[in-house]
């Protein structure tokens, strides 16, 4: 696996049963554009971890393939998300609570709006088949040209679609000094 996995356990309730968060994409999920040395604390599962699990979160798993497509065959990464999503995730081992999923960057150039609403759709309603709720992160770009707008890119479930452009646009913008390579983010990122 290119971009590795992570787990973490917090101390929880023993009365309920633990809960387990997936966060899955392509290299902004592996932490490209981090440095090695911090890359496993600075990447945004990892920062996004640290934010929950004082929030019932019991254990979280990253998983990026740098690289990935959405549904777009041919990508770096020789499998798609909607290949890799079953096994990797929907029958993988402690089962997820609830997943992340961040994508859909390496498919810009491949994809219309619609493509990537159905395939997302496709996403949701496999999770939701085995009672596993799933989020989609739509991508904060660098250039308003390379935007995916939450509401044609996101599932139409309300609630289930997660806007990082939202929180970069307002109240404070991804810096310069936030960035590291296009389109990943450095470490100055803060999320608050």
């Amino acid at each position: 696996m290119l971009g590795g996995s992570a787990t973490l356990t917090t101390t929880g309730s023993p009365a309920k049963a633990p809960r387990m968060l997936y966060m899955v994409g392509d290299s902004l999920t592996a932490g490209r554009g981090i440095a090695p040395a911090s890359r496993l604390r600075d990447r945004w599962p990892s920062r996004a971890r640290n934010l929950l699990c004082g929030y019932r979160c019991t254990q979280t798993r990253a998983i990026g393939h740098p690289g990935q497509c959405l549904a777009t065959p041919g990508c770096i990464y020789p499998q798609t998300l909607l290949e890799t999503f079953g096994p990797e995730v929907l029958r993988a081992r402690p089962a997820p609570s609830a997943v992340i999923v961040e994508i859909g960057v390496n498919d810009l150039a491949h994809l219309t709006d619609a493509q990537y609403r159905a395939d997302y759709r496709k996403l949701v309603k496999r999770g939701a088949a085995r009672g596993i709720r799933v989020y989609v992160a739509t991508i904060p770009p660098d250039e308003p040209q390379l935007a995916v707008a939450p509401g044609d890119a996101g599932p139409a479930a309300p609630g289930q679609r997660l806007d990082p452009q939202r929180v970069a646009d307002h109240p404070h913008r991804l810096r310069p000094a936030a960035r590291g390579r296009r389109p990943h983010a450095g470490p100055a990122v803060r999320l608050r």
